[in-house]
C-alpha cells in the first residue's frame, strides 16, 4: 500500500469516527481547531507506525515541521495512556481499514483535493 493510499484510508476513517463535520481537507489544513488537530495527530501517528516514514517526510506531507510531527506522535501516545478506550478504538479502526485495504486491493476512497495535496509531496520524495 502506498503512503497516499494509507493517508486516504486513515483520513476517511478518522473523519467518520471523530465528526461528520471534519473533512479530509481539514486534516491537511493549517487549522488549529481541536476537531481538526486531534484526527490529524492520530493519522500522523498511524502513518509513522504503518509506513515507517521519518519525521521530516511526514512533516512535508502535512505541511508541518518535523518537531511538530514528533510532538503529535507523543501527544497521541500520551492520550492512549490516559484514555486508551477512545484512541485505541480509532487507532484500531484505522489500522484495520488500512490492512484490509492492502490485502483486498479494493477501491480506495479518494478525496480529490486531499489526494492532489499528498500526491505532489509524495512525488517530490521519489
Amino acid at each position: 500500500m502506498t503512503t497516499e493510499e494509507c493517508i486516504n484510508v486513515a483520513a476517511h476513517v478518522a473523519t467518520e469516527y471523530f465528526s461528520k463535520d471534519v473533512k479530509p481537507d481539514h486534516i491537511l489544513s493549517k487549522s488549529r481547531r481541536r476537531e481538526h488537530v486531534v484526527p490529524r495527530q492520530v493519522i500522523i501517528s498511524i502513518i509513522r507506525e504503518k509506513m515507517g516514514l521519518n519525521f521530516t517526510h511526514i512533516g512535508k506531507i502535512f505541511g508541518k515541521d518535523h518537531t511538530t510531527i514528533m510532538s503529535s506522535i507523543n501527544k497521541v501516545n500520551n492520550l492512549i495512556e490516559v484514555d486508551d478506550g477512545l484512541y485505541v478504538t480509532i487507532h484500531e479502526r484505522i489500522m484495520r481499514a488500512i490492512t484490509l485495504q492492502g490485502k483486498e486491493k479494493t477501491a480506495i476512497i479518494t478525496f480529490p483535493s486531499f489526494a492532489s495535496k499528498t500526491s505532489s509531496v509524495l512525488t517530490d520524495q521519489k
